[in-house]
């Protein structure tokens, strides 16, 4: 397991610790190192999302992948939902976690 994996678990641990961390969904899109260049730096230059700013900042930096700006969670999970770049969805509760797609 590649330290990114590793950092994304711990995320979701966290996640899944808090009281109202009922559960996390991740979706796996396939990047070329180029847009995976782009993104990181996107996402350098925006700095942290917080608060209720996330979905914003999040699919911002999706923009290099053609994914449309929004700003609602819900606007971002559906765009993800509908998307044909993603390769794997997958919810993650306290219990377990299981592929969606």
């Amino acid at each position: 397991m590649g330290d990114s994996q590793a950092d994304l678990n711990s995320y979701i641990e966290s996640v899944l610790s808090r009281e109202n961390g009922e559960y996390v969904v991740t979706y796996s899109i396939d990047t070329t190192p180029e847009e995976e260049s782009a993104m990181i730096e996107k996402a350098i230059q925006n700095g942290d999302g917080w608060g209720f700013s996330c979905a914003d900042y999040v699919s911002d930096f999706l923009t290099t992948l053609d994914f449309n700006h929004v700003l609602i969670p819900g606007d971002l999970e559906d765009q993800l939902k509908k998307s044909e770049k993603v390769t794997k969805t997958k919810l993650h509760t306290r219990e377990n976690s299981c592929d969606q797609h």
